[in-house]
């Protein structure tokens, strides 16, 4: 079967294992990396990657996909960055304590990782709807690959690397 025409988010058994369930979530891009789950209050999964043409070029955005609690499908993806001029990667979710959601992603102009900065938008609602898109860290060469980390003290702690 090819992996195009499974690409519906339908929740399966495995064909090797009937305990594993799977599914391929939908995108209608050639390529997609970088997955990040999270479980939701609500009992929903939310899950982001990038996807497009080719990794570094600039028209690799973010997409999510929300599992309803109990769902057996996956909804349709959703392109949820927008730069026309930078390759959108790294994709990571995080639920802080006051239930709002972040989407972190790096964004770098195409082909050069030098260029890269942090963006972010949030969502009041679980993912439902995200609000404007913004700048978290603008020193060119900042990546991420890991979600925020709540202290023991309240202070996050977001991993960064150059």
């Amino acid at each position: 079967m090819s992996v195009a025409l499974i690409r519906d988010g339908v929740i399966r058994p495995s064909e090797n294992d009937s305990h594993v369930l799977t599914a391929m979530l939908p995108s209608s891009c050639p390529q997609n990396h970088a997955a990040n789950i999270l479980p939701l209050p609500d009992g929903a999964l939310m899950c982001v990657w990038f996807a497009g043409t080719q990794e570094g070029i600039a028209d690799i955005s973010v997409w999510g996909s929300r599992l309803p609690a109990g769902g057996m499908q996956w909804s349709d993806a959703v392109k949820l960055s927008h730069d026309d001029t930078r390759s959108e990667q790294n994709p990571v979710l995080f639920l802080a304590p006051d239930n709002v959601l972040w989407l972190l992603w790096t964004a770098q102009i195409s082909g050069n990782q030098d260029t890269a900065i942090v963006r972010y938008r949030k969502s009041d609602d679980l993912g439902q709807t995200w609000g404007e898109i913004a700048t978290l860290l603008d020193k060119p060469g900042t990546f991420i690959r890991q979600p925020i980390t709540v202290l023991d003290n309240g202070n996050w702690l977001l991993p960064v690397f150059y």
